[in-house]
């Protein structure tokens, strides 16, 4: 079991017959995705999509981020389908002119866990964006 607590930056960790909790800090993310996916937890910081290990508790690189995201206009979604990983980054940008245009974009990302990179795809199994 895993209990997250991002704003004291820390994980509570404990398995089954365990006597009492694990703790695992972690540095400040801002809204830190986090996900389980095949009975592991994952999440996303600065540093790439991060595996939770134990013996001790720590999180390890699942993933390193191809590309870099913005605590500010960004933020970073896993998502499990299809029996794969997913990575949703969505980006808020524009810039302050006269029409005060702003746009929002998404992109996906399936979670290569062999190869700990992320590769872009352009749908869920299902359709295209």
């Amino acid at each position: 079991m895993v209990l997250c607590f991002n704003s004291l930056h820390l994980l509570g960790v404990a398995k089954p017959g365990d006597a009492c909790w694990a703790r695992l800090k972690f540095g400040h993310v801002p809204g830190m995705a986090s996900s389980m996916f095949l009975g592991r937890f994952y999440c996303v910081t600065p540093d790439g999509v991060m595996v939770l290990k134990d013996q001790p508790p720590r999180l390890e690189l699942a993933a390193e981020l191809p590309m870099r995201v913005s605590s500010i206009t960004d933020s970073v979604h896993l998502v499990g389908c299809a029996g794969e990983l997913m990575l949703v980054h969505r980006r808020f940008w524009g810039r302050h002119s006269w029409n005060n245009k702003f746009k929002r974009s998404f992109d996906a990302y399936r979670v290569d866990l062999d190869a700990k990179t992320l590769r872009r795809v352009n749908n869920f199994g299902g359709g295209t964006w």
